[in-house]
């Protein structure tokens, strides 16, 4: 803040004008421009949604149309008139403005559309690293699991799609359905390998992984590895102990983001970041 009260000041003196926002820690976003109705300025003339990458690679991307780096694309045709309607929504109490264009994070554009089909919902942003889930009943921790996403590792010849088929025949022999859901092959999973510049027939090396899909859920094909108790040092086993100390709680889990192995010692504040750590209470 004291940085910022600095530059307004010197800008005070300047007969040019600036606008001052928050730097976009993200290199995806978008941009919605609209035009209100000349005879009703509680409905759009237009709306369109742009959506702005950046490739340079840094921490604050800097997008603009001088910028070597920055895509634009127009994603106004991947919107329903439901969702432009929710979009406009939100927008139009922002400000009495008569066209105006708006920058938002991918994580609010899934926001506001999410509750066109749930009207409760919890969106988080999307984090990379190893993830457990810790299960403690009051003083007592009952288990812990390493969970992943669904994955194949090659065999140098294979293509994915018959790593696939060649999972999905374990898990059935194993008698693990339908706990553990079967690896689809869904436009879901074709879109993910695709980001990757990987299709269904690509083959991977011998021992290359995979990952089929972001999300670490049993329903699209993940699985869980379950830990040894014994092999998490004890000042880990009092973090998770500790967490918690409301009285009410008798039983939760934690969903934890490591940045190494549970076998590691971790300190406190690795575990009570807001991007790292999220408690459930179960019963």
């Amino acid at each position: 803040m004291e940085e910022f009260e600095l530059i307004r000041g010197q800008l005070a003196a300047n007969k040019s004008n600036y606008i001052i926002q928050e730097a976009a820690q993200q290199s995806r976003e978008f941009e919605v421009f609209y035009i209100r109705s000349a005879g009703n300025i509680h409905k759009p003339a237009l709306i369109s949604v742009t959506e702005v990458s950046n490739g340079a690679g840094e921490r604050f991307p800097i997008n603009g149309i001088y910028n070597k780096h920055t895509v634009y694309t127009d994603r106004t045709a991947d919107f329903s008139t439901e969702e432009l309607t929710e979009l406009w929504n939100l927008l139009k109490d922002i400000g009495l403005f008569r066209l105006a264009r708006v920058g938002i994070t991918e994580l609010w554009i899934a926001a506001i559309l999410v509750k066109i089909w749930w009207p409760y919902s919890v969106i988080e942003s999307y984090l990379e690293g190893d993830n457990y889930r810790v299960v403690v009943a009051r003083d007592k921790i009952l288990s812990v699991l390493q969970r992943y996403p669904a994955f194949v590792d090659g065999d140098g010849h294979a293509p994915i799609s018959e790593l696939i088929d060649r999972e999905n025949a374990i898990r059935r022999q194993m008698e693990l359905l339908p706990v553990i859901s079967p690896i689809p092959k869904s436009q879901a999973v074709v879109g993910y390998l695709q980001k990757k510049r990987l299709c269904l027939s690509s083959v991977p090396g011998k021992g290359e992984r995979v990952q089929l899909f972001n999300r670490i859920t049993l329903a699209s094909g993940g699985v869980v590895e379950i830990l040894d108790l014994n092999s998490m040092p004890t000042v880990n086993q009092e973090l998770f102990l500790g967490s918690p100390r409301d009285s009410f709680l008798c039983c939760w889990w934690a969903s934890l983001f490591a940045p190494l192995s549970l076998g590691w010692p971790l300190t406190r504040g690795s575990l009570t970041g807001p991007s790292r750590v999220r408690a459930t209470v179960i019963c």
